[in-house]
């Protein structure tokens, strides 16, 4: 069963099903006992659950003394960095397939068209933080090319 909540901009948690305000202590006990909880900001319906589940995690080492396994925070965040990497990479590879069609002649630059060369820059630009990233996704550490912006 899932517990669906609403936050609030005052940053209140509300239980529309029964109508109470639940507190990050409330939403650790029924995680604890089995629910899947799923969280929508009130005013625009936006999905918030990783941000309130973070803040159980955080209210949990503060308030009970709890440590978290460090190997398996450590492997939630590589695990998340690694799937907007390839998200990243994936999206990249879409941008390169629509830039450079296989077989397409490549076109060529007019003379003096700056809005062309800033596009071009920013092709490249791209392009290096697309080289950094499949670098990274294949667990490989890169080092950008002096000059260029991977981030």
């Amino acid at each position: 069963m899932t517990l669906e909540l609403r936050r609030y901009e005052n940053r209140k948690l509300y239980d529309p099903a029964s109508s109470t305000y639940v507190s990050l202590a409330d939403v650790r006990d029924a995680i604890a006992g089995g629910e899947d909880v799923c969280v929508l900001e009130h005013a625009d319906g936006r999905d918030v659950t990783v941000e309130v589940l973070g803040g159980v995690i955080v209210s949990l080492c503060r308030t009970e003394r709890m440590t978290a396994p460090v190997e398996r925070l450590h492997l939630l965040i590589r695990g998340w960095h690694k799937n907007l990497a390839d998200q990243a990479l994936r999206a990249g590879r879409h941008v390169k397939r629509l830039l450079h069609p296989p077989g397409a002649a490549p076109h060529a630059q007019p003379a003096g068209d700056e809005s062309t060369a800033e596009l071009r820059d920013r092709v490249h630009t791209l392009e290096q933080r697309l080289a950094h990233l499949e670098a990274l996704s294949h667990g490989g550490a890169s080092t950008p090319a002096k000059g260029s912006d991977p981030a």
